[in-house]
Protein backbone atom coordinates (compact mmCIF):
# COMPACT_ATOMS: atom_id res chain seq x y z
CA UNK A 1 0.00 0.00 0.00
CA UNK A 2 1.35 3.42 -0.92
CA UNK A 3 1.93 6.03 1.73
CA UNK A 4 -1.08 8.29 2.11
CA UNK A 5 -3.60 5.77 0.76
CA UNK A 6 -6.06 4.07 3.07
CA UNK A 7 -8.38 1.19 2.40
CA UNK A 8 -8.24 -2.26 0.90
CA UNK A 9 -6.54 -2.74 -2.45
CA UNK A 10 -8.16 -5.23 -4.84
CA UNK A 11 -7.13 -5.53 -8.48
CA UNK A 12 -5.18 -2.28 -8.47
CA UNK A 13 -8.03 -0.18 -7.05
CA UNK A 14 -8.31 1.13 -3.51
CA UNK A 15 -11.64 0.61 -1.79
CA UNK A 16 -11.66 3.56 0.60
CA UNK A 17 -15.32 2.97 1.45
CA UNK A 18 -14.49 -0.12 3.52
CA UNK A 19 -13.28 -0.19 7.11
CA UNK A 20 -12.10 -3.14 9.18
CA UNK A 21 -11.17 -3.06 12.89
CA UNK A 22 -9.72 -6.16 14.62
CA UNK A 23 -9.68 -7.11 18.31
CA UNK A 24 -7.02 -9.50 19.66
CA UNK A 25 -8.23 -9.71 23.26
CA UNK A 26 -10.51 -12.58 24.24
CA UNK A 27 -13.37 -11.79 26.58
CA UNK A 28 -13.62 -8.17 25.47
CA UNK A 29 -16.27 -6.65 23.28
CA UNK A 30 -15.77 -5.99 19.59
CA UNK A 31 -15.63 -2.41 18.36
CA UNK A 32 -19.03 -1.09 17.32
CA UNK A 33 -17.80 1.41 14.76
CA UNK A 34 -14.68 2.11 12.76
CA UNK A 35 -13.91 5.20 14.79
CA UNK A 36 -13.93 3.36 18.12
CA UNK A 37 -10.92 1.47 19.39
CA UNK A 38 -11.33 -2.15 20.49
CA UNK A 39 -11.48 -2.68 24.23
CA UNK A 40 -8.03 -3.81 25.29
CA UNK A 41 -7.75 -6.32 28.07
CA UNK A 42 -4.79 -6.35 30.39
CA UNK A 43 -4.09 -10.00 29.50
CA UNK A 44 -5.20 -12.49 26.91
CA UNK A 45 -3.57 -11.26 23.68
CA UNK A 46 -2.05 -14.50 22.40
CA UNK A 47 -2.18 -13.42 18.75
CA UNK A 48 -5.57 -14.98 17.97
CA UNK A 49 -8.13 -12.65 16.45
CA UNK A 50 -10.99 -12.40 18.92
CA UNK A 51 -13.27 -10.58 16.52
CA UNK A 52 -13.67 -7.70 14.12
CA UNK A 53 -16.02 -4.97 12.91
CA UNK A 54 -16.54 -4.49 9.15
CA UNK A 55 -18.22 -1.46 7.59
CA UNK A 56 -18.85 -0.69 3.91
CA UNK A 57 -20.23 2.80 3.32
CA UNK A 58 -21.12 2.02 -0.31
CA UNK A 59 -22.94 -1.26 0.33
CA UNK A 60 -24.17 -1.10 3.92
CA UNK A 61 -25.81 -4.54 3.64
CA UNK A 62 -22.31 -6.06 4.00
CA UNK A 63 -21.62 -4.52 7.43
CA UNK A 64 -21.21 -6.94 10.33
CA UNK A 65 -19.36 -7.83 13.51
CA UNK A 66 -17.74 -11.25 13.94
CA UNK A 67 -16.45 -13.14 16.98
CA UNK A 68 -14.12 -16.15 17.02
CA UNK A 69 -13.57 -18.86 19.63
CA UNK A 70 -10.64 -21.25 19.98
CA UNK A 71 -9.94 -24.52 21.78
CA UNK A 72 -7.13 -25.03 24.32
CA UNK A 73 -4.67 -25.67 21.47
CA UNK A 74 -5.58 -22.32 19.85
CA UNK A 75 -7.45 -23.94 16.97
CA UNK A 76 -10.44 -22.05 15.60
CA UNK A 77 -13.67 -23.68 16.81
CA UNK A 78 -16.37 -21.18 15.84
CA UNK A 79 -16.99 -17.99 13.89
CA UNK A 80 -20.21 -16.05 14.43
CA UNK A 81 -21.20 -12.86 12.60
CA UNK A 82 -24.06 -10.54 13.49
CA UNK A 83 -25.40 -7.44 11.80
CA UNK A 84 -26.46 -7.04 8.19
CA UNK A 85 -24.41 -10.03 7.00
CA UNK A 86 -24.72 -13.00 9.37
CA UNK A 87 -23.28 -16.49 9.67
CA UNK A 88 -22.64 -19.08 12.36
CA UNK A 89 -19.83 -21.55 11.56
CA UNK A 90 -18.32 -24.30 13.66
CA UNK A 91 -15.08 -26.15 12.96
CA UNK A 92 -14.08 -29.52 14.28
Amino acid sequence: MRKGRRGIRLGGEYLSATRLVYSYYGGTGNPTSCTSKPTQGTTGNNGNVGGYFYQDSVNSSLGHTAAFTYDTLNRLTSDVATGNSTYNLTYG
